[in-house]
């Protein structure tokens, strides 16, 4: 069954539920006896859109979540074993922010769905992430200010 036919049998169905013939609900089913012009019309609206593909369903099924879910679960158990480990301080940041990275990446691109997302919209986040990061950065600074001059001493 096609996009158009699909419209059609649905306005069909709300019209006998509701029990009257709308103008829009009449044209459709005018559109399906005639077919040439519903074919027209399922020509024009779907020109320049892009379809999503379906081929492994929308979210990639549930063997794709328990796999992240498994993942995400290994890290955060090294994260673990490098946390009680007898490592310098600087070194156990840097492998605990890699980590952190990777479990971030695995949960937005996979329970957030950003990996059946446009490119644009990842394109247009990260460059807001960072600019939200970076006017943090700017507003700490101040943050400081206020632990040194002390402005409600007495």
């Amino acid at each position: 069954m096609d996009v158009c036919s699909a419209i059609c049998v649905s306005a069909e169905r709300e019209a006998l539920k509701h029990e009257r013939r709308d103008v829009a609900c009449y044209v459709l089913i005018e559109m399906r006896e005639r077919g040439a012009a519903c074919k027209a019309l399922q020509a024009t609206s779907l020109q320049g859109t892009e379809l999503m593909d379906t081929s492994e369903g929308p979210s990639g099924g549930l063997t794709t979540y328990l796999v992240v879910y498994v993942i995400i679960l290994v890290i955060s158990g090294l994260q673990i074993l490098i946390a009680y480990s007898n490592v310098e301080g600087s070194r156990i940041f840097m492998r605990m922010l890699a980590l952190a990275i990777v479990q971030a990446g695995l949960a937005i691109t996979f329970f957030m769905h950003m990996k059946s997302e446009k490119r644009n919209l990842a394109l247009f986040l990260l460059p807001a992430t960072v600019f939200v990061l970076v006017m943090m950065n700017m507003i700490w600074s101040d943050s400081f200010r206020l632990l040194n001059m002390r402005p409600f001493a007495h």
